[in-house]
């Protein structure tokens, strides 16, 4: 069976436009919760969640890849610096095979849809898929090569294996012991963890 985790997108039936995973409750193995953004006006409810059978995904995806949206014309010019598209564009492509960069949010929606989902005051939402500790330092690197390039906030957060997730600023957070609980999402709870805690969550090796 799939395994499914937070900010994943699946599609259902012959519907165009996928679902985000959520956060899921306590529920049978053959029913998934979901979400989908119906629009910008804050007059109405923009986000409605779904309880789908997991029989009716057609489709089960990572979320868009940040060099996917950056491919995009319209929607580079909105992130990054004109005079350093290329620098980011070329760094992200040496990190393809180490690091998976996605993205979620209003940025996502407006690649999946065509639509305008971004505002002035839109912040770039990313996910930093790592499976080993060794690549956290090219997260730093490049989470600080982005904010250095984007004419907008950038945040995030650290996929640790598909198991669970810490928000990036948090995790680099300088002032931060080894041993001291931090925030860590999993996809049906939250929970309070140390970092060498969310390596054994994840089931990574802390390095040597």
């Amino acid at each position: 069976m799939p395994e499914y985790f937070r900010h994943d997108l699946i599609w259902r039936g012959n519907e165009n436009l996928p679902y985000v995973v959520t956060r899921q409750p306590a529920i049978s193995s053959d029913k998934l919760l979901v979400a989908r953004c119906l629009g910008l006006d804050k007059s109405v409810l923009s986000r409605q969640t779904f309880l789908i059978d997991t029989s009716e995904i057609t489709n089960h995806t990572m979320p868009v890849k940040l060099m996917d949206i950056l491919n995009e014309p319209e929607l580079r010019e909105k992130i990054i610096a004109s005079d350093q598209q290329t620098f980011i564009l070329s760094m992200l492509d040496k990190l393809a095979n180490t690091i998976s960069v996605c993205c979620y949010g209003s940025f996502s929606w407006e690649y999946l849809t065509n639509k305008i989902y971004t505002t002035a005051t839109s912040d770039l939402d990313l996910l930093f898929y790592v499976k080993n500790e060794a690549k956290l330092s090219g997260v730093a690197d490049l989470f600080d090569k982005l904010n250095s390039c984007a004419k907008l906030p950038i945040d995030g957060e650290i996929i640790f294996n598909r198991k669970c997730s810490v928000a990036i600023r948090e995790w680099f957070n300088s002032s931060l012991a080894f041993s001291e609980k931090i925030l860590v999402k999993t996809s049906h709870e939250v929970n309070l963890l140390t970092q060498r805690e969310v390596f054994q969550y994840a089931g990574i090796s802390p390095a040597a």
